[in-house]
C-alpha cells in the first residue's frame, strides 16, 4: 500500500524537515561536554549542543505535515520486533577519508546489525525519498562539532577515555528546525527497542 503522495516542490503546503535517529546516553553526552570544554579555544568550530547528540539512522528531509503520521506508521513497522543492540566505540576523530575534515565525531565500529537495519530503512523510506542513495555499509557516529575555516588541527587532542559501547535502545523521529545559531531538534515521537 502506498502511504505517501508527491510533496517535493509544492510550496503551498507546510512541511517539516525530519530525520530518524537514536539519542545518546548520559555517558556519551558527558564525553561530548568534556571534549567541547577542553577544545573551547578552537576557532571555526560550531559545537553541537548536548540535546542534539544522536546517531542518525535516516534523514528524510522535507515532509508534508499531513504525512508525518504516515512516517510514524512506517517506523512502527521498522521497530516491531527489533531488539536493542550495541555499537562498539572506536574513537573521537574526524570522519574517515576526508582531505579537509568538516566535523568531529565519536565514531563507532561498523556493525552488520546496524548496516542491515539502516538498509531496511533505506528500502522502506524509498517511497518518501526515492532518489536517496542506499547506504551499503554506513559508519555509525555522533557529531560533536562542525568545522568551518578551521586550521588548528595540531591543537586537537583525540586521546580520550570513552565508554566501551553505545546501547542503541531508542529511536526518535525528530524535526530539525534550522535557526541562525544552528539546528534545533524537536522530538516528535519515540520508540523503545
Amino acid at each position: 500500500m502506498k502511504l505517501f503522495n508527491r510533496f517535493r516542490g509544492n510550496s503551498k503546503h507546510k512541511s517539516k524537515r525530519l530525520f530518524v535517529g537514536s539519542p545518546m546516553s548520559a555517558d556519551f553526552v558527558a564525553v561530548g561536554e568534556g571534549f567541547r570544554s577542553k577544545h573551547a579555544h578552537l576557532r571555526g568550530v560550531k559545537w553541537e549542543p548536548n540535546e542534539n547528540y544522536h546517531v542518525t539512522l535516516y534523514f528524510l528531509g522535507e515532509v508534508l505535515e499531513g504525512q508525518v503520521e504516515n512516517v510514524c506508521t512506517l517506523i512502527d513497522a521498522l521497530v516491531e520486533g527489533q531488539q536493542a543492540f550495541k555499537l562498539k566505540t572506536r574513537a573521537i576523530c574526524y570522519p574517515p577519508v576526508v582531505k579537509n575534515p568538516r566535523m568531529f565525531w565519536i565514531r563507532f565500529d561498523k556493525s552488520d546489525e546496524f548496516s542491515a537495519w539502516v538498509q531496511e530503512m533505506d528500502r522502506v523510506f524509498q517511497q518518501i525519498v526515492p532518489k536517496q542513495k542506499v547506504r551499503k555499509n554506513p559508519t555509525p557516529h555522533m557529531t560533536l562539532g562542525r568545522l568551518r575555516n578551521f586550521n588548528q588541527y595540531e591543537e586537537v587532542n583525540f586521546s580520550w577515555a570513552l565508554p566501551e559501547a553505545y546501547l542503541l535502545n531508542e529511536v526518535v523521529l525528530w524535526e530539525s528546525i534550522l535557526l541562525p545559531k544552528g539546528a534545533r531538534y524537536v522530538p516528535l515521537k519515540r520508540w523503545r527497542l
